[in-house]
């Protein structure tokens, strides 16, 4: 199963929370993070 996360951008996440979210779904193995 191929799992993905999806950011709404909109949300006003900064680069910071950027960062530790690609952190996050690397540690997890996820197989992309998009931002809509």
């Amino acid at each position: 199963m191929r799992i993905n996360l999806m950011i709404e951008g909109q949300e006003g996440v900064t680069w910071e929370q950027w960062l530790a979210l690609a952190h996050a779904a690397e540690d997890a193995n996820l197989e992309g993070l998009f931002r809509s």
